[in-house]
């Protein structure tokens, strides 16, 4: 009875952070829903750039830019001779082409200049690696500028980057999971226009969650420790992520087996019988492609770019490339419903083993196909070209 009894507190825990969730509405995120999360330049160097604009769209001057460098004073950084009213912040500022022994030159993420030409320089980091000499490049640039290198944890930049500059001389550490999430914290604490408190709750809470800190987090740490409470406990914890790791992948074969069953059938051009193959697969991402085989036919670049330009016609995000081995990619595009099987959520996938279910979604899955397929047999109608499936 152990089992049984492990997953009904599981249950109860899940239960109650759900609950709290619904009535907070954490669980909606705008930058989540928008796929931006980890996004440097589009998202976290933008958002907190306008924030810290004293001319920013959100008409709180320079109170943002105050409270942020009182979260630095904090950390020993200083910034108190810094004049914030009439500062400018640049996103991105070019300071010119790398040369070739990269000790000058980039783009710097974040640059704040006061009316005295005083900057404090942003080196933002969420997935990309750091670049060769970057914060030595970035150094050279001015000298006499507060350098701050932000990571998701306050981890140091590479030698390969900062070359034989000292943190906390040369340069200072900052994190998210603390600079920022405080500064976001503090700003939030202000009387500010609905519209910009949301932004910035909502920011901060991506933040949360990015830095395991969220309500989400909270909830796994307690799974932790009700699954360690004793020996048969973590025993019995090991036998259920066993059997959902077989359960998934049972899953997941039924699901590309009817994805077999009811892909769309191939297409041949009637004029000079070329036979054009519907493929359905994931690479990851999930896609929807048509491929010519190169051992059945050889296309000339002139008939591979015509053929493959329908398909940009078709769709802008249509991809083509005739480098794969055994295929022509003449286009492939990805799904509006799925990006991959992994990523799907757990309801959806619990869903996908019923068999009506799991019938239904492919079937939503396969008429987004048959769209492509109406839209590229258009195409080659008005181009006068008849076509036949098979």
């Amino acid at each position: 009875m152990e089992i049984p009894h492990i997953l009904s507190l599981v249950s109860e825990v899940i239960k109650q952070y759900e609950q709290e969730a619904k009535k907070t509405g954490e669980n909606f995120n705008i930058f989540r829903l928008l796929r931006v999360e980890t996004k440097e330049v589009q998202l976290h160097s933008t958002l907190i750039a306008e924030l810290l604009n004293p001319q920013g769209s959100h008409g709180r001057g320079d109170l943002f830019l105050r409270m942020f460098f009182s979260v630095l004073s904090d950390s020993a950084i200083p910034t108190e001779t810094f004049k914030t009213q009439l500062a400018a912040v640049e996103v991105e500022k070019f300071v010119g082409p790398i040369t070739e022994d990269a000790f000058s030159g980039g783009r710097i993420d974040i640059v704040i200049t006061d009316e005295c030409g005083k900057r404090i320089l942003i080196e933002n980091k969420i997935d990309a690696v750091d670049q060769q000499n970057q914060l030595v490049r970035y150094k050279n640039y001015d000298s006499d500028a507060i350098l701050l290198y932000l990571t998701l944890e306050g981890n140091d930049a590479s030698i390969n980057s900062k070359g034989n500059l000292t943190a906390k001389k040369d340069y200072f550490l900052i994190s998210y999971r603390e600079t920022i999430r405080k500064w976001l914290t503090a700003c939030a604490g202000e009387e500010n226009p609905p519209i910009v408190q949301e932004t910035i709750r909502q920011y901060r809470i991506l933040i949360e969650q990015l830095t395991q800190q969220s309500s989400y987090d909270q909830m796994n740490s307690e799974i932790k420790n009700t699954l360690c409470q004793n020996e048969n406990s973590f025993i019995s914890a090991q036998r259920i992520c066993e059997a959902y790791a077989m359960l998934l992948e049972e899953i997941k074969r039924e699901f590309w087996e009817e994805v077999k069953t009811q892909c769309p059938k191939d297409i041949v051009l009637v004029d000079n019988q070329h036979r054009i193959i519907c493929d359905v697969g994931e690479d990851p991402p999930f896609y929807f492609g048509f491929k010519i085989d190169k051992n059945a036919l050889l296309l000339s670049d002139d008939e591979f770019s015509k053929l493959s330009l329908i398909f940009k016609g078709i769709n802008a995000d249509f991809k083509s490339s005739d480098s794969y081995p055994d295929f022509y990619w003449l286009g492939w595009i990805g799904s509006r419903y799925i990006s991959s099987f992994q990523e799907l959520n757990p309801t959806t996938i619990y869903e996908l083993h019923n068999a009506a279910s799991r019938k239904d979604f492919v079937a939503k899955l396969m008429d987004e196909f048959r769209e492509h397929i109406k839209a590229f047999e258009s195409k080659l109608h008005s181009s006068r070209r008849k076509v036949r499936r098979i």
